[in-house]
């Protein structure tokens, strides 16, 4: 026995099952175990009431070719007209954007410009909308999203159904043929709305949310990613920060191609680590928020390291007589996944089921590669512990 460990393979199955336990749970035993406990829990009925006064606020930079559509697709909302100010905050657009909001306004559409000279960081944009539109309710909405007629209705009713809740985001859609992306958002939306009932603190899609302002006046402004940064802030202080099923919203930029997803999911995933790496630990900050931090640090730095760890061994003993033991974990992965992956998808469509399947094996690939090559900030102010910001 003693000869099987130390031996070469031995080693190389001590990775290879070690490191694809652990990449498990840490993805879809994670998943499993929060299922497990918000359904346990039970759902709860959200009490009905008055629309309180709100403001949906539109962050632009050279966004000539999508405002016009985007003013209107608020102005679609059932939201009471009379109850909801639109504000454009634009960062310093050099295209005809500015001159395209002034038309409408001209036109006696009842907008509020703020025109910001240089700031082309969208945290700024939103600093500045916390700081100087005088609403408590605020709906950032991005230029190149869709809205759902009852968007802005539902997430305004989910902040004011809960006191405790800061942010509430929108369930997200993208519009785009490429499978992977999609399977990408349905997770993404999945894990986002389990951890928001569980740990009531969890990352929102910044295509679209609610905030309630006096929680959060004011961000980082050096922020690379202005909605986990709030959702950062937000949990860190004891907030709720929740997703919403029934307030849906579609992103029109999104990843066309395979090529596509790899820059975007890598330029994303650094900027999520970026800021979970930067945001120092409080002692004061809920236990829950930052077990939460803890994990997402693992899922984004050990993980992947993991994984390939499992797959490079894996391949090892696919050529050896341990074949079967390589096809029952890859089963132990593949087929939890592809379930998951029809459950999902029969909530939008009905599930082509050998495509998605084969998409499915796609997207773990790709997925695993866009963390493996993504640039994480070890170094620099507020890496792990730094200075609080």
């Amino acid at each position: 026995m003693k000869g099987i460990l130390f031996s070469a393979d031995g080693i190389v199955l001590a990775l290879f099952w070690g490191g694809a336990a652990v990449t498990w749970l840490s993805s879809l035993g994670y998943l499993l175990i929060l299922t497990l406990i918000v359904r346990g829990r039970g759902g709860s009925e959200r009490p009905a009431g008055a629309e309180p006064g709100i403001a949906v606020v539109v962050p632009t930079l050279n966004e000539e070719a999508l405002i016009g559509e985007k003013i209107a697709d608020i102005q679609r909302s059932d939201f009471p007209r009379d109850k909801m100010d639109l504000v454009i905050v634009d960062g310093g657009s050099e295209d005809g954007t500015v001159e395209k909001v002034k038309e409408k306004i001209s036109g006696g559409q009842r907008i509020k410009l703020f025109q910001l000279a240089g700031t082309p960081n969208k945290a700024d944009q939103v600093n500045h909308a916390l700081r100087n539109v005088d609403r408590d309710i605020i709906v950032f909405s991005d230029a190149d999203s869709r809205m759902a007629v009852s968007c802005v209705r539902e997430l305004v009713a989910e902040l004011e159904a809960d006191p405790a809740a800061a942010i509430i985001g929108a369930t997200v859609s993208p519009r785009t043929g490429l499978l992977a992306e999609r399977i990408h958002w349905w997770f993404l939306n999945e894990l986002w709305w389990l951890e928001g009932e569980v740990f009531f603190c969890a990352g929102v899609p910044g295509v679209c949310f609610a905030v309630r302002r006096k929680a959060l006046l004011s961000m980082d402004g050096g922020s690379k990613a202005d909605d986990i940064r709030l959702g950062l802030e937000a949990g860190a202080r004891g907030f709720r920060v929740r997703l919403s099923r029934r307030a849906l919203a579609t992103e029109i930029r999104v990843p066309q191609t395979v090529k596509e997803f790899l820059q975007f999911r890598r330029r994303r995933g650094s900027c999520y680590a970026h800021e979970v790496l930067r945001f120092s630990r409080r002692s004061r900050s809920p236990i829950r928020w930052r077990l939460l931090r803890l994990l997402r640090l693992w899922q984004f730095l050990a993980t992947p390291i993991l994984a390939l760890a499992a797959v490079l061994s894996g391949l090892r003993l696919a050529a050896s007589r341990h074949w079967p033991l390589v096809i029952l974990a890859g089963a132990a992965f593949l087929v939890p996944a592809v379930l998951k992956v029809f459950e999902m998808a029969g909530r939008e469509e009905k599930p082509r089921r050998w495509a998605l399947s084969l998409e499915t094996v796609r997207f773990l690939v790709l997925f695993l590669l866009s963390l493996l090559v993504m640039r994480v900030p070890f170094s620099g102010q507020g890496a792990l512990g730094g200075k609080r910001p």
